[in-house]
């Protein structure tokens, strides 16, 4: 339907069907040694172990799906484990035009444009370490207890520091935090706050059902299934500790300050300085994970801006938090490639 009015648009408004089989993941006994590192690194704590064994557990309220990010298959040091699925809506308002890779491993990373990709390893001579760098990186939740050398740090941001940003302004502040009880603290504290959203969401009452609806309207990029789930894994996390740290208990945790004058689209300007500032991380042997919970509740909730804005340094004109990333050490090896869907590429010559 052309012009502005689309029904599609408007329809599944807030429970968007996910056209998939159940999710599950497939373990290969004889590899796996139970050592439970896929259960640490599942960021919706959609997996437990029965036996020794990874099991897919899925979610009370949305059944057996989860963000499809396969980090549970990157993690596992005896490549035992292997989840074959991806997050898929194909109508109504959160419908996406990816196209989806046939057979695992069609969606590995393809540089050279062959026929079928190759594992990385096999290719890696005809890569730039840029290129490898980006390939390889996966976003770690399971740290070391052992600190960032300041000198790192200071590396870190100083990628950062030469990202390009419209017109030059360079509308940025970086807020270092390596104090763990003040970390621990914000996340308890920005918990209380997301942990209505699922409350929201899960209900199926009239009320809840206005609200939901209403949600995902002004609000789409807060409402999606997705992050409710993984909201809910930090909630009630496998561990049985209640509730989860959203740092992952890391050594440190940058936070990426907008100025408020800052011209043309701050949130692009910030999330490719951040980005420069991650794969730098990276490339320096340390891991990475955005956080973005933490940013919406500096951003969004009273309390949370009441108690931690000032102790962060967050002030006119510096007075929003773009995004922020822990930063550490990993506990295990998890930087390694995945597959991943399609985007529509149009070329237009």
């Amino acid at each position: 339907m052309s012009g502005s009015f689309r029904p599609n648009r408007f329809k599944y408004l807030s429970d968007p069907p996910v056209v998939t089989k159940p999710f599950s993941i497939n373990v290969d006994e004889e590899k796996c040694n139970g050592c439970g590192q896929c259960v640490k690194q599942c960021p919706c704590q959609t997996i437990i172990l029965v036996d020794k064994k990874p099991t897919f557990k899925g979610h009370p309220y949305y059944g057996d799906i989860c963000i499809a990010c396969h980090s549970c298959e990157a993690v596992c040091p005896k490549e035992a484990l292997s989840f074959q699925h991806f997050y898929r809506v194909d109508e109504g308002r959160w419908a996406y035009d990816f196209i989806y890779p046939k057979n695992p491993g069609d969606g590995l990373p393809n540089p050279l444009h062959l026929d079928k990709p190759k594992k990385l390893k096999e290719i890696e001579a005809e890569l730039t370490g840029t290129e490898k760098v980006i390939y390889y990186r996966r976003s770690t939740r399971v740290y070391k207890n052992k600190p960032v050398p300041k000198e790192l740090i200071c590396r870190v941001l100083e990628a950062g520091r030469f990202a390009p940003s419209a017109g030059n302004c360079q509308g940025w502040k970086f807020v270092v935090v390596t104090d763990k009880v003040l970390l621990k603290n914000l996340s308890d504290v920005a918990l209380k706050f997301l942990g209505l959203f699922p409350k929201i969401y899960s209900g199926k009452d009239p009320v809840r059902k206005m609200l939901k609806n209403t949600l995902a309207f002004v609000k789409p990029s807060g409402i999606d299934q997705r992050p409710m789930v993984a909201i809910q894994g930090l909630l009630t996390p496998v561990s049985g500790e209640s509730p989860g740290n959203m740092f992952f208990d890391a050594p440190c945790v940058i936070f990426l300050l907008t100025h408020h004058l800052h011209i043309s689209d701050p949130n692009l300007d910030m999330g490719i300085c951040g980005q420069n500032m991650v794969l730098a991380a990276h490339s320096l042997g340390l891991g990475t994970c955005y956080v973005g919970f933490a940013s919406t509740a500096l951003n969004m909730d009273p309390l949370t801006k009441m108690k931690f804005h000032k102790k962060l340094g967050i002030e006119w004109p510096y007075n929003s938090v773009a995004t922020c990333f822990t930063l550490g050490y990993p506990a295990v090896q998890v930087d390694k490639p995945v597959d991943r869907e399609f985007p529509q590429v149009q070329w237009v010559e």
